[in-house]
């Protein structure tokens, strides 16, 4: 189990391995969380708006 920077007691659960599919496409190790969900968001942005464009 990985440890938190956030010292406050929680208990989280992983069951579907969503943690491990984002820091696969982490761009550097030790790379936040926060930081991956931000760039897949981005990506994911870019390519809509691209394909919109196209359509136009």
């Amino acid at each position: 189990m990985r440890k938190s920077r956030d010292k406050r007691d929680r208990l989280t659960f992983d069951a579907t391995g969503l943690r491990d599919k984002l820091e696969a496409a982490a761009t550097e190790p030790g790379q936040s969380l926060a930081s991956i969900v931000r760039m897949l968001v981005v990506e994911a942005l870019d390519r809509k708006e691209k394909s919109m464009e196209k359509a136009n």
